[in-house]
């Protein structure tokens, strides 16, 4: 199997969960899985029953251990050659896949272009004119990414569980590792910015890690 995709689940709105689904479902490129991970959410959402619906893998966890716990679970689960993380009030466009796969010459990172909606607007179109240069895609998050799941398991890359954010310390651990890449010069993933945050209770740390980014972000564009 050439891909596997990562979707996390925790109190998601039934609706933003069905559109991130669907979007996985309605891939042109077919040679895929789609793990979806369930923290032990208590909304009352009948997450397995709209996962099988759409024919993907079901993983529930007994406790909400933020997503570093959830993504490295599914990586040991997975059983395709490449890694894809899609949130779950998220979405992406029906060549995902097959864009990636397109640009994907055995690289051990893909990055792809995103498009924010919602009340923070950005977009990011690795090697695209008046963008970001490309190394500063490493310090943001791993839907920015198709990673190659051979490369992060010889490397021991994994996400610190029980961190907030922990795929931004995974993305300073890849930095220091990687040697070789290539981009989708196109958007295809579409990120929802501006909603509340559901998976900690701490929302100062929540602030200081977003404040860590923007000063990084702004230091790399000087």
């Amino acid at each position: 199997m050439k891909y596997s995709i990562v979707n996390l689940h925790y109190n998601e709105s039934e609706a933003d969960y069905r559109r991130a689904l669907q979007s996985i479902a309605y891939q042109t490129f077919k040679d895929y899985e789609c793990i979806c991970v369930d923290h032990a959410s208590i909304s009352g959402l009948p997450v397995e029953e709209i996962v099988n619906e759409f024919g993907f893998s079901y993983l529930r966890l007994h406790e909400n251990r933020l997503c570093g716990f959830g993504h490295n679970e599914a990586i040991k689960a997975a059983k395709g050659e490449y890694i894809c993380f899609i949130d779950s009030d998220d979405f992406v466009m029906p060549d995902y896949l097959s864009l990636i796969d397109t640009f994907n010459q055995g690289e051990d990172v893909i990055f792809l272009g995103v498009q924010s909606f919602g009340d923070w607007k950005f977009q990011f179109v690795p090697g695209a004119e008046n963008t970001p240069k490309l190394s500063d895609f490493m310090f943001h998050a791993n839907f920015f990414k198709c990673i190659k799941r051979s490369f992060l398991i010889e490397n021991d890359l994994w996400e610190l569980e029980g961190m907030v954010m922990s795929d931004y310390d995974l993305c300073k651990k890849i930095e220091k590792t990687l040697t070789s890449f290539s981009f989708v010069p196109e958007v295809i993933y579409m990120y929802q910015t501006g909603k509340p945050v559901t998976w900690v209770s701490d929302i100062d740390e929540v602030s200081r890690i977003h404040e860590e980014w923007s000063t990084a972000w702004e230091q790399k564009r000087k």
